[in-house]
């Protein structure tokens, strides 16, 4: 009596057991069912600016590479040596335009920073600060709008000179326009150029030295520590060539006090990242401060 009882639940649960797998296995509609694709969702940022932007020598290329999310395709077509005049000349503009035509993107930002070779007196490169320079920062945003994507503007980022312990910001006049046109056209504005500025200061030339591409010289490692940056002042009819002898004055200069190197691009894109994310509401979802 025990003994059919056991084999009758010994048959009662595999039984169950068979059941149950009968149900877990797909039916043909199911097996032959296509995969669900989950939709993708990309930002894309493209950054323009001139060498204080580019990879290697700006902020660019670590801002791209450390402080935007899965979800955002950056793009950096910031060049070196470009002013809002030859950044157009030279097609670089043209080229963002044709990216921006390429569909598949939830949105697209344009951030523009200008201004360094823009105040150049070569008059190839520099541009009138009151007329030709705003007027080309205008034609950026307008253009960018027409293909549907949302500028925003930097003011340029500020050097590592001083003088007399105080930083010098030369390109303080260029930043004044950045802002005067964000405001004319209600454009996202981010003062990269007081942000960056405040923190050279806090650093102070000695320490703002070390997001020098080059380290600095004897000479002008004692200068920064005087409070003074040094920079060559030298008539372009008489460059450093490899024929220059070694003593030669001139060759104690190495410092820009414009480009950074990798923990200066660092320090520099975590400002933007976190410049931005104030600036520009939509974008902060996107963003690693």
């Amino acid at each position: 009596m025990k003994l059919v009882q056991v084999a009758g639940l010994i048959t009662i649960v595999s039984a169950c057991f068979f059941v149950a797998g009968r149900s877990q296995v797909p039916n043909n509609a199911l097996m032959n069912a296509p995969p669900v694709r989950l939709a993708i969702h990309t930002t894309r940022i493209i950054l323009v600016g001139d060498s204080t932007v580019a990879p290697q020598t700006g902020w660019g290329g670590l801002f791209c590479g450390l402080h935007v999310k899965e979800d955002v395709a950056c793009l950096n077509l910031a060049r070196g040596g470009r002013s809002t005049r030859t950044y157009q000349t030279d097609g670089l503009w043209s080229l963002v335009k044709d990216e921006l035509k390429v569909p598949g993107y939830q949105a697209n930002f344009v951030l523009i920073q200008m201004g360094h070779n823009d105040k150049s007196l070569d008059p190839i490169i520099g541009t009138e600060l009151k007329k030709e320079f705003p007027g080309n920062l205008r034609l950026f945003v307008e253009e960018a709008r027409t293909l549907g994507a949302t500028p925003i503007l930097l003011t340029p980022l500020a050097t590592r000179h001083f003088k007399s312990y105080r930083i010098n910001n030369t390109l303080l006049p260029w930043a004044e326009q950045v802002e005067k046109i964000g405001e004319e056209l209600n454009v996202p504005i981010l003062n990269l150029n007081k942000q960056s500025a405040a923190l050279f200061q806090r650093l102070g030339a000695t320490g703002s030295a070390a997001f020098s591409a080059v380290a600095p010289t004897e000479s002008e490692r004692k200068a920064a520590e005087d409070g003074t940056t040094l920079a060559p002042r030298l008539p372009k009819s008489t460059p450093i060539t490899a024929e220059t002898p070694v003593d030669d004055p001139r060759r104690k200069f190495t410092q820009d006090y414009t480009h950074l190197n990798a923990a200066g691009a660092e320090a520099v894109s975590a400002l933007v990242a976190s410049g931005l994310a104030v600036a520009s509401p939509e974008l902060r979802s996107h963003l690693v401060p």
